[in-house]
Order: structure tokens, then C-alpha cells, then sequence
């Protein structure tokens, strides 16, 4: 059964890169663009990894972590969270505070973004 991956990015370019980028992996991508979509998505799509972006209108990527970790049904999923903003040190400890087991900095190299997956889809497997 393919690992799903939920990519939650208000920017279409972004999102669709992202996608791009595991179109080789044998995982089942579903897209949201603002964490409102995403918050819905999750219920439905039962994700095994979610790439979260931190700015987004509306609920951002802190409030959605945040709702997922606090609820015993999502808490398990990784939470890999993108941002331009986290060059700020500030920010990467909010993150961190939220939940988030990744802190990516963008713009990231689809191979390293790829790289950060695989190793967070490995520690979830049973062994």
C-alpha cells in the first residue's frame, strides 16, 4: 500500500513542485491550499506524512499543527513544516512548540525535501 502524503501550501507552484518532486516515489499525494482544506483533507485521506507551510491566510501551518497534535488520532503523523520565514530563530521554536517534527527551510532541493520524507516514513513503519 503506497504511503500517503498531504502537501498543504497556499502557493499552486509551490504545492505542484512539491508534488513533482514525489511524482517518481510511489506515494499517493493529495493537495490543500490553505490549512482549512488541509484540517478537512486529514480526516478523509488518513495521511501518513504531511508537508506543512507555515504562512498561510486563514488558519496557518502553527494552528494546523497545533489541532493535529493535539488530537490522539493525528498526533502520530509527521508534521514536516516548509517556510522562508524559518531562517528566523523565533519561528523555528514556534514550530518546534506546535508540534512539527521537521523544520524546512524554503526554497529546499526537491532531492533533500525527498530525503527528509523517506526518513520520516521510515521511523512510522513497524518494524
Amino acid at each position: 500500500m503506497p504511503k500517503r502524503i498531504l502537501i498543504v501550501d497556499d502557493n499552486e507552484d509551490t504545492r505542484q513542485l512539491f508534488a513533482q518532486a514525489l511524482s517518481g516515489e510511489s506515494y499517493e499525494v493529495t493537495l490543500a491550499n490553505d490549512g482549512d482544506e488541509a484540517l478537512r483533507k486529514v480526516g478523509w485521506t488518513h495521511p501518513d506524512l504531511i508537508l506543512l507551510d507555515l504562512m498561510m491566510p486563514g488558519v496557518d501551518g502553527l494552528r494546523v499543527c497545533r489541532a493535529l497534535k493535539q488530537n490522539p488520532a493525528y498526533r502520530p503523523i509527521p508534521i514536516l513544516m516548509i517556510s522562508a520565514k524559518f531562517a528566523d530563530p523565533a519561528s523555528r521554536q514556534q514550530a518546534i512548540e506546535a508540534g512539527a517534527e521537521e523544520i524546512l527551510i524554503k526554497p529546499i532541493d526537491p532531492s533533500n525535501l525527498l530525503a527528509k520524507i523517506k526518513t520520516h516514513l521510515n521511523k512510522t513503519d513497524p518494524a
